[in-house]
């Protein structure tokens, strides 16, 4: 299975992006929670230019990724090789650890100063729609698979729960900044498991209290575990997005937001 997997990664990967990307912005077209405020070419470009800028940065930078890595240390190096368990069992367990990792190093990126000025590009929109997904500064996705490629090596993580990672992130990734009303059933019933848009939207409130909360990337268990779930805002329906030092949509674009995690605070 996870031979079959990893040979059609790839297209899932650069076929996956588009389909899933022009199939939620149809959906917040004729949907939307919320209407875009800035100039939707420009936040398009800013957003799409973020993600190539980040590509490149990987593809020089890192001699490896993940996936790779994976299959170098596996049965080798880390904590999970200590015990002899099911391969089910160990592909769960890997899943969650990868998952628990994501959530620790997105609370560390809030909490370091130095790290929260690489991570707050991404929350420096003003608006929330699939896009969004695409925002992360070079230096903060340089971060996040580091912090991946550290959990590889002191667990020893499966290369096929690395695999099904990928596969649930890319869609994933665009669904949790989604503009659409899902309805509230659908969102109690959802948010119970996983984090939903409404969820990942009140994370990028403007209010503080709000934006130190649902630090998760997949799974709601570990806000739930941690206690920083909050399923309601303060400041009620209306959820004022982006970050108080920037509130005009023309700080935001592509030329600002490359230099802001080296930019004083305003």
């Amino acid at each position: 299975m996870g031979a079959w997997l990893e040979q059609y990664y790839v297209y899932w990967f650069w076929l996956g992006i588009p389909f899933f990307l022009c199939l939620f912005l149809l959906l917040e077209k004729y949907n939307p929670v919320k209407r875009i405020q800035s100039k939707q070419s420009l936040r398009f470009l800013t957003n799409s230019g973020l993600f190539v800028f980040s590509i490149v940065i990987l593809f020089i930078l890192l001699p490896t990724n993940p996936l790779g890595l994976a299959h170098e240390v596996y049965d080798e190096w880390g904590l999970l090789n200590l015990v002899d368990v099911p391969i089910f069992i160990e592909v769960l367990v890997s899943f969650l650890v990868l998952d628990l990792a994501m959530y620790v190093q997105h609370r560390l990126l809030h909490n370091i100063p130095w790290l929260w000025r690489a991570h707050k590009v991404h929350h420096s929109d003003v608006d929330f729609d699939c896009t969004t997904g695409f925002r992360f500064h070079p230096l903060e996705v340089l971060y996040t698979v580091s912090c991946q490629l550290l959990a590889v090596v002191i667990f020893g993580l499966s290369p096929l729960a690395i695999l099904l990672f990928n596969f649930i992130h890319v869609p994933y990734a665009y669904f949790s900044h989604l503009n659409v009303k899902l309805g509230d059933k659908l969102e109690r019933f959802l948010s119970f498991f996983i984090i939903t848009p409404h969820l990942h939207r009140i994370h990028h409130s403007m209010d503080l209290v709000d934006s130190n909360a649902n630090f998760s990337t997949f799974l709601t268990c570990w806000d739930a575990f941690f206690g920083t779930l909050r399923r309601s805002s303060q400041t009620g329906d209306f959820i004022q997005c982006g970050i108080t030092e920037l509130k005009d949509p023309k700080d935001i674009y592509l030329d600002t937001v490359l230099l802001l995690p080296f930019k004083s605070k305003k």
